[in-house]
């Protein structure tokens, strides 16, 4: 039975049981206790439950987004771009919501709400991904396609001797060919440096930041301040230095010229699917209280 257990992890990767990281009303201090103290806490672990869907910040062992993420043997070999040789070829696997929303984040121009990395906004992102054309695609590529080395970390389940999850994390970092079509496809928010090395022009965009702007502000801006604008883009916030519509292209016997407007990102943006999604989270959270209260009033 273990040996079958250890077959089908190997073939479908780790069992990541959620409810083992997710805590226990006890653990919050939640009780049917009569007095305010038992309140204060069974209020602070509901919205603790509730940013477990949404948010994923807390509610957790972890204090972060769940899921696990780890390099899958595929079984096949790829032809590794550097050396010419062929390698085991892996796939990437991330079930960790990064807040890449379907619809919302393409609509934006990629941008991933970084606020938006619980249960919920994870299950979007995944339904989001069953796209058949990669299929197809998959099968296209051949038996030997051209793959690349890459480096990333990874989140895998502690298990026992019987390949039980234990409820621990084991994080760590991999290297594994993955082959380059597959790299393409994936998110450069996953990458350590947030750009794709397949396809460099993707780069990551966090928030209501979109990575086609620049952020220089300072049209003298030297190339410390640019390495400093890239940095500045990796980072999560709500403010951003965004060219203004009009820009004036510097010109050899010109100087270079660039407007630029402060705009806050902090409000809601005017966008129906930014709306609706706000409204649907805000409708389930109060869907949850609801039926917590009415549950407790059976009692």
């Amino acid at each position: 039975m273990t040996d079958m257990k250890g077959m089908e992890q190997s073939l479908l990767g780790p069992e990541y049981l959620y409810w083992k990281r997710i805590l226990k009303p006890s653990d919050m201090g939640m009780s049917d206790d009569g007095n305010f103290g038992a309140l204060a806490n069974n209020i602070g672990g509901l919205i603790n439950y509730v940013e477990v869907l949404v948010t994923g910040k807390g509610g957790s062992t972890t204090g972060g987004p769940l899921g696990d993420k780890f390099f899958l043997k595929t079984g096949g070999q790829c032809t590794d771009v550097a050396s010419n040789k062929l390698v085991d070829r892996h796939i990437y696997i991330n079930n960790i919501p990064n807040g890449n929303i379907p619809f919302i984040s393409s609509g934006l121009g990629g941008t991933n709400f970084t606020h938006f990395e619980g249960l919920i906004p994870g299950t979007l992102g995944n339904l989001g991904k069953l796209n058949p054309l990669g299929v197809f695609k998959s099968f296209m590529m051949g038996g030997e396609p051209p793959c690349m080395s890459i480096t990333l970390d990874t989140v895998t389940p502690v298990t026992d001797s019987n390949f039980n999850d234990t409820g621990q994390d084991n994080n760590g970092t991999e290297t594994k060919y993955v082959a380059v079509a597959d790299v393409i496809n994936m998110d450069p928010c996953t990458f350590p440096g947030k750009t794709n090395p397949a396809d460099p022009s993707q780069r990551c965009s966090e928030t209501f930041v979109n990575s086609r702007y620049d952020y220089d502000s300072d049209s003298s801006s030297s190339t410390s301040s640019s390495s400093s604008s890239k940095q500045k883009s990796k980072c999560k916030y709500k403010y951003s230095t965004i060219p203004n519509i009009k820009k004036y292209r510097k010109n050899k016997n010109k100087k270079n010229v660039e407007k630029t407007i402060m705009q806050d990102f902090s409000k809601l943006p005017d966008d129906l699917y930014v709306k609706a999604f706000y409204a649907c989270i805000s409708i389930f959270s109060l869907y949850v209280l609801y039926r917590f209260i009415q549950k407790y009033n059976k009692k």
